[in-house]
């Protein structure tokens, strides 16, 4: 499981524990996946590195039909025979993801991007109940009380996230195309917990910040607060994107696959965010320096952004996730009744 992929799911757990779910994770030792979970309060149940998909299905369904419990599942891997193996035992599934690209036939699937709808994919899915769209955006419920209030035209601190693990080390390609420009502005650089690159941010902020601009914060638990006092960000294209215009914040897109790449482009063309519509990977520093150059010094541009944040109100995904995940339990805890009456 992604870090990404991990915030919303302890998230969502957050808000069903106070509605008296109790919530058990089912993973395999990814250490700072598990840290992240336990500090959260979560009981984190370790599968072996070694288990076989035909033996992790057979004991994730059991454990399931153990505890009436239902499945939620959102992971990247391959979970068809997951949900193929809950479905013959008659165990609920969510299922929720960001990319449609498995033909899976869960009770619930949930699908928060533009680009949800339009999906050739989700045809022909009678018997699961489909939710598509970023009204079924998971964010923390209280993430608007943050919001920034007023734009300013002029930069003065630069917000960079990307992701939780940023596996391509665009953390440290990006700082080096910033300090490179000699400008004056703040920058604060936040590191997922799963970052593996720290010696080279360290290096870089060593050889090129001579005017001490650089602020890194790893493991931060105060996002919102650190994010809402920026004048604009840059960001990997997955859920820190909205999260960053949740807070008001004028942000550029930098997708690091393909996937946030396809993601992202429906809210580049509705003027939601800034950025570029393909993996970076793929565009030379020359281009993204020109693009970010754009970003900063278009005043106006900044501005729109602001604006069309500003009239967003995507937080209340998470109440509605939550419900249809309620409402999926309910009724198969009163199948089993039913049958055992």
């Amino acid at each position: 499981m992604a870090m990404g992929h991990l915030f919303r799911s302890v998230r969502l757990a957050g808000v069903l524990s106070k509605r008296g779910v109790r919530c058990l994770f089912i993973m395999k030792n990814y250490p700072e996946g598990v840290k992240f979970v336990t500090n959260a309060g979560f009981t984190v149940d370790l599968l072996d590195p070694a288990i076989s998909e035909e033996e992790e299905v057979s004991y994730v369904v059991s454990h399931a039909m153990q505890l009436d419990a239902l499945l939620y599942i959102d992971i990247r891997f391959s979970i068809k025979r997951l949900i193929e193996e809950a479905n013959k035992e008659y165990v609920p599934t969510v299922v929720y993801e960001d990319v449609c690209d498995e033909d899976i036939f869960p009770t619930v699937l949930i699908n928060p991007t533009l680009t949800a709808q339009n999906e050739k994919g989700y045809e022909k899915r009678e018997n699961t109940e489909l939710l598509l769209g970023i009204d079924y955006l998971v964010l923390d419920p209280f993430i608007e009380d943050y919001a920034r209030s007023t734009f300013s035209p002029e930069i003065n601190k630069l917000f960079l996230c990307f992701g939780g693990a940023d596996p391509c080390n665009i953390s440290n390609r990006i700082l080096k195309i910033l300090l490179g420009k000699k400008d004056e502005y703040q920058i604060v650089l936040m590191l997922g917990p799963a970052f593996k690159f720290h010696s080279d941010i360290k290096k870089t902020v060593q050889c090129m910040d001579f005017d001490k601009r650089v602020t890194v914060i790893s493991n931060c638990d105060d996002l919102y607060s650190i994010l809402s006092s920026v004048d604009a960000a840059i960001t990997a294209g997955g859920t820190i994107v909205y999260e960053s215009v949740s807070l008001n914040i004028p942000t550029f897109v930098l997708p690091s696959i393909d996937y946030e790449a396809r993601n992202m482009s429906p809210l580049l063309d509705i003027g939601f965010i800034d950025g570029i519509k393909e993996n970076i990977a793929n565009v030379e520093d020359v281009i993204l320096e020109e693009e970010i150059d754009r970003f900063i010094n278009e005043a106006d541009s900044r501005k729109k952004l602001f604006d069309k944040a500003s009239l967003e109100h995507l937080s209340g995904g998470i109440s509605r996730v939550v419900e249809v995940i309620c409402k999926a339990h309910r009724l198969y805890r009163r199948r089993i009744q039913t049958k055992h009456n």
